[in-house]
């Protein structure tokens, strides 16, 4: 093959590549633009939680937002969910959302397209069967915040809502200080805040994430900043957030 055909060929491999990967990272650093001055500009605040359900901190995490009297969201793993029937069942009775993450933990970057709609359809399934119901279409946030572009393109065609957040609250690391606070602007202003409520080992690491919640939770009250659930922040008619 002559010089120039290899150079061709170089830069349609690398064309291939950035639409397959580079437009859908764009596209989310874009929407998480968005959903942030969405937020700011109603100064609202949603909780979102995610890999959940579990047995203990997830009905701790309940416990605590009906002590404050707010709603949030609740991104679940379709494979957690049998056996939790019932803790799926309670966030509707106490006025949360229900949201998915997919059935498996996958990262959309090391999976094949087919495969990875495949898991968030089943992650669907899975919501529907603990909530006695069929056909049902939630918000999804993807794993890690990646998506390939074939998937972005199913997940727009079909409506289904794309759901990131503005802040990491870092309840995963609790050796992580109460003092960084990475999540304050969010929670006194306006925005998404990710946590967690997959169960934890260690007691430190579950009671970790629910003073992280309370000091959320606690910081907006006083901001006067409002709780919110993800379809009310980007309202019925935006299919992305």
């Amino acid at each position: 093959m002559k010089p120039s055909g290899i150079i061709l060929l170089i830069l349609l491999f690398a064309f291939l590549g950035f639409s397959y990967y580079g437009i859908p990272w764009f596209y989310m650093k874009y929407l998480r633009v968005r959903l942030g001055k969405l937020a700011r500009k109603d100064r609202v605040l949603a909780l979102t939680f995610d890999d959940g359900p579990s047995t203990v901190l997830t009905p701790i995490i309940l416990d605590t937002l009906s002590s404050f009297h707010v709603s949030a969201s609740f991104f679940l793993l379709g494979c957690k969910i049998a056996g939790r029937e019932d803790v799926v069942r309670r966030i509707i009775a106490d006025g949360h959302e229900i949201c998915c993450h997919g059935y498996f933990h996958l990262h959309a970057w090391r999976s094949w397209p087919w495969r990875y709609i495949s898991n968030v359809l089943r992650g669907f399934e899975a919501i529907d069967k603990a909530l006695g119901k069929s056909g049902g279409t939630y918000p999804f946030r993807p794993p890690y915040g990646k998506l390939d572009l074939i998937t972005l393109l199913y997940l727009a065609w079909h409506g289904i809502p794309i759901v990131l957040w503005t802040s990491d609250s870092c309840d995963t690391h609790s050796s992580r200080s109460l003092r960084q606070r990475p999540y304050i602007r969010d929670a006194t202003e306006g925005g998404v805040i990710l946590l967690h409520d997959f169960d934890r080992s260690l007691e430190h690491n579950r009671a970790y994430v629910t003073r992280v919640a309370r000091d959320i939770l606690e910081s907006s009250k006083d901001a006067c900043i409002r709780l919110v659930t993800i379809s009310t922040l980007i309202g019925p008619g935006n299919h992305v957030g």
